[in-house]
């Protein structure tokens, strides 16, 4: 029977510790990427929308002026 050298089975013993306690480290960096990306991508959404309404309160206050104008326009015409 041959005997392995305890050197080369110390290696061994150390390279499959080191893969095995590399999985929890793995793992949460999986979950910071996710959660990385979740958190940017609201934040995009988020300026997004609010970039939408102040397009739509400028929008309306353009309308709004505009009807006080002709309303003004059409009282002195008169």
């Amino acid at each position: 029977m041959k005997i392995t050298h305890p050197k080369v089975s110390d290696v061994t013993s150390q390279l499959n510790m080191h893969v095995i306690g590399q999985h929890p480290v793995i793992a949460m960096g999986c979950y910071m990427l996710s959660t990385s990306n979740a958190l940017s991508q609201l934040t995009h959404n988020a300026t997004m929308a609010q970039q939408q309404g102040n397009s739509m309160m400028q929008a309306a206050t353009i309308q709004g002026v505009n009807a006080i104008f002709s309303c003004g326009k059409a009282s002195v015409n008169k």
